[in-house]
C-alpha cells in the first residue's frame, strides 16, 4: 500500500506570517511612542500616551518568540500511515508509533469540543486529538480502514 503523509504546513506558515507581522507593528508602535514623547507639549500631558504606545509596541514584540515557536512545532507535526505502521510526531515532540496489525479497536468522537481518536492495541491505548494530529478524522478513518476494523463513532 502507498504511504499517506499529513503535515501542518499551512498552520506553520500562518504562524511564521504572524511572527513577521509582529515585528513591524511592534517597532512602529515603539517609534510612535518615542515620537509622541518628543512632542512640544508638557511632559505631564504626554506621558500617558507615550507610555501607552511604548507598552503596546513592547507587547507586540514580546509575542514574536511565541509565534515563532508555534510555527516551528507545527512545522514538525507529521502523520505517516503506510500498509503496516502508523507514526505520529506531535507538536510537543512526542512520537507515537504502532503496527496496524496490533489494532483491536478504533473509536472517533467527532463532536466539536472533543474531536478525539482512540486506538486500542493489545498493550496500549493511544488517544490523540486535533491539537496533536492534523486531519484527525481522516486519520481515524484511515487507521480503521487499513487495519481492517470498523470505525466506531462515540
Amino acid at each position: 500500500m502507498t504511504e499517506t503523509v499529513y503535515r501542518r504546513r499551512g498552520l506553520s506558515w500562518l504562524y511564521y506570517f504572524f511572527a513577521a507581522i509582529f515585528v513591524p507593528l511592534g517597532v512602529l508602535l515603539v517609534m510612535a511612542g518615542i515620537g509622541y514623547g518628543l512632542g512640544d507639549a508638557k511632559w505631564s500631558d504626554k506621558w500617558p500616551g507615550t507610555l501607552g504606545f511604548m507598552a503596546a509596541g513592547v507587547s507586540w514584540l514580546a509575542g514574536i518568540p511565541s509565534m515563532w515557536s508555534l510555527a516551528r512545532s507545527y512545522g514538525g507535526n507529521v502523520v505517516r500511515v503506510d500498509g503496516a505502521r502508523f507514526q505520529l510526531h506531535t507538536p510537543t515532540g512526542k512520537d507515537l508509533e504502532f503496527a496496524l496489525t496490533d489494532v483491536r479497536e478504533v473509536r472517533w468522537n467527532p463532536s466539536l469540543r472533543v474531536r478525539l481518536c482512540t486506538v486500542e492495541t493489545a498493550t496500549v491505548t493511544f488517544r490523540f486529538d486535533a491539537r496533536a494530529c492534523p486531519h484527525v478524522g481522516r486519520i481515524a478513518r484511515l487507521i480503521a480502514g487499513r487495519a481492517g476494523k470498523v470505525l466506531q463513532l462515540e
